[in-house]
């Protein structure tokens, strides 16, 4: 049985080929230590032997932060018209490289675990502070998407001074991907006010639009009215314009009757009788009822 066992030194041999192996997860790097002194080589992921050297293992995937004050915290954020605000706040950040990894370790901590509270934490609650410094607190409820993308460009300029300040080559190992305002905070009494505020534009925008909507049936009236104005006038005109007809026609007739030696007062009294004759005749102040005879 004692036959069968590996020799001391090739048992040695494998046992340190074990102990010197490593497995980087995939979306992580390895940065290698050893005995302090850190090392150039970033391990990528899959299988890797560092022989003695310490491995620190960093994702180089999207990981998420989170904060949430409440506006009676001491850490909550101040409005332009001096309103405390608290807020809710979701950011997804990542490492882009391995290097990035690696000059994080060398200048900023050898802990990944720190970062967030060395860079992440004091970056977010100054950009969030500068930025609802300069809105009131209608503003930052009302355009609440503009709020959130300032606040967003700000943690991105402000994450890169924080890392220039440790090393220039530190610019751009941590950058972050997205910014959400999950919630704000504030006192119930300005919420009160916010709320008769807003009725109060909402009575007004009535107000408004039923003085639009008179506005319109005035000029809707004076539009008829005119339309009415004209169609009396041109019936007018048109009246006047047949009569003008009527007359000249009349008057051509006559002159036609007249050149052909017509009696022009007769033929109009012939065209006003209705055929029938005198009802009374009479002479030396004697009438005589003639309407038995016929």
């Amino acid at each position: 049985m004692f036959r069968r066992l590996l020799p001391l030194p090739v048992l040695l041999v494998v046992l340190s080929a074990g102990s010197a192996c490593t497995v980087v997860e995939p979306g992580n790097v390895g940065v290698q230590t050893f005995m302090g002194t850190l090392k150039d080589r970033v391990l990528e992921p899959g299988l890797s032997f560092p022989n003695f050297n310490k491995v620190v293992h960093i994702s180089t995937q999207s990981q998420n932060y989170e904060v949430s004050f409440s506006s009676d915290d001491p850490r909550a954020a101040v409005s332009s018209d001096m309103q405390t605000v608290g807020f809710g706040l979701d950011m997804n950040y990542f490492v882009p490289s391995g290097e990035a990894a690696r000059t994080l370790v060398l200048f900023v901590s050898r802990d990944p675990n720190a970062w967030e509270r060395i860079i992440i934490a004091p970056t977010i609650d100054q950009a969030v502070k500068s930025v609802f410094a300069r809105h009131t607190l209608r503003e930052l409820i009302e355009t609440r998407e503009a709020v959130r993308m300032e606040v967003a460009e700000a943690i991105g300029i402000l994450i890169n001074e924080r890392l220039r300040e440790r090393d220039p080559s530190l610019e751009g190992s941590i950058r972050v991907a997205q910014v959400t305002l999950t919630n704000l905070d504030y006192s119930r009494e300005f919420e009160a006010v916010i709320e008769e505020t807003q009725r109060e534009e909402q009575r007004v925008r009535l107000a408004r639009n039923e003085l639009e909507r008179i506005r319109i049936e005035n000029e809707r009236q004076v539009v008829e009215a005119e339309a009415q104005r004209l169609a009396a006038v041109e019936r007018a005109r048109g009246v006047a314009e047949a009569m003008h007809i009527e007359v000249e026609a009349q008057a051509e007739a006559y002159r036609l009757l007249r050149e052909a030696g017509v009696d022009v007062n007769l033929f109009r009294v012939t065209e006003k009788w209705d055929g029938r004759l005198p009802q009374v005749s009479g002479s030396d102040n004697v009438l005589m009822n003639l309407g038995g005879l016929q």
